[in-house]
């Protein structure tokens, strides 16, 4: 949790997702500039079971390429 105070929280720059993964991923916050959210999903029960690493990324990686509208569609004039 004291990590959190590392990064710069904001909704114009920092987001962050909390993910815990053993044999599956469950995403404990979305992405947030909330510490107080990020410090209750980091309080949350945690999984047990196998490391799918391969599978947390996959899930990170959906959530942040979800998180903003694609580059073509933000272009002006198009």
């Amino acid at each position: 949790k004291n990590v959190i105070q590392y990064y710069y929280l904001h909704p114009n720059y920092t987001h962050v997702s909390v993910l815990e993964f053993s044999t599956d991923v469950r995403v404990l916050q979305d992405l947030t500039y909330d510490a107080c959210d990020l410090r209750k999903a980091l309080d949350m029960r945690r999984l047990s079971g196998s490391t799918n690493i391969a599978k947390a990324i996959n899930e990170a990686h959906a959530i942040l390429r979800n998180s903003r509208p694609r580059s073509e569609e933000r272009r002006v004039g198009k």
